[in-house]
């Protein structure tokens, strides 16, 4: 355990933010009203349900590549959370990770991603994200998992991507979004994965007419098959 910025609190006592890794590699960080910047030690493997949640200050943070999990709602409700860069080591997302981070314009997931879900909620209401790049590792995406991101103009999935499913309403109300193009490992879409995706105009599908039902969008824009 190591203490570090110390400092007072209105009544003149001593406040301690206190970091502790713990004998399981987790990682416990308290007093979060102050943390602006975060940069996680080296040996810590996991970080557990919550260890972030609500840092109204924290704008970034520095994850290791001993790291191999996020918890549920990790850095959910972090206002003024910029960037994240996701090490390739990290195998595993929970939900509602990101949820709410309404500051986040950046989401980097590092060359070599062994990720193959992107949760429920984990990115939802992400409303200054601009563009995400789905890595090829990942083969199935949960409902709502970039729901009211407000700003994102670009979904891009890698080459290469075993993604069989888009979720239900995964993209609802992102109402930047005016193109996208779906990867041809895609058979199936659930229910209304782009309603309220008013700016929708065109949607590329990767494969030959008829392989897709585009029946249940929740918008109606021109398709287009590539094939």
């Amino acid at each position: 355990m190591f203490y570090f910025n110390n400092q007072k609190s209105n009544c003149d006592m001593p406040k301690k933010e206190v970091v502790t890794i713990n004998d399981d590699k987790t990682i416990e960080v308290m007093s979060s009203d102050t943390i602006a910047s975060f940069e996680i030690p080296e040996g810590v493997t996991k970080l557990r349900d919550g260890a972030f949640y609500k840092f109204k200050e924290l704008t970034s943070i520095s994850i290791p590549h001993t790291v191999t999990s996020l918890g549920k709602q990790c850095f959910a409700y972090c206002d003024k959370l910029e960037s994240v860069i996701i090490p390739n080591s990290v195998k595993s997302l929970g939900e509602q990770c990101f949820v709410y981070c309404q500051s986040l314009k950046e989401i980097i997931f590092e060359e070599g991603c062994q990720i193959t879900e992107i949760p429920y909620q984990c990115f939802s209401l992400c409303s200054a994200l601009e563009k995400i790049i789905v890595p090829k590792s990942v083969t199935s995406m949960g409902q709502y998992c970039f729901s009211l991101c407000s700003a994102l103009s670009e979904v891009i999935f890698e080459d290469g991507i075993q993604l069989k499913q888009l979720p239900k309403q995964g993209f609802s109300s992102c109402t930047s979004l005016t193109e996208i193009t779906i990867p041809n490992s895609v058979t199936w879409m659930n229910v209304k994965p782009f309603q309220g995706c008013t700016a929708l105009t065109k949607i590329k599908i990767d494969n030959v007419e008829g392989s897709l039902s585009t029946s249940n969008l929740g918008v109606s824009p021109e398709i287009v098959y590539l094939r």
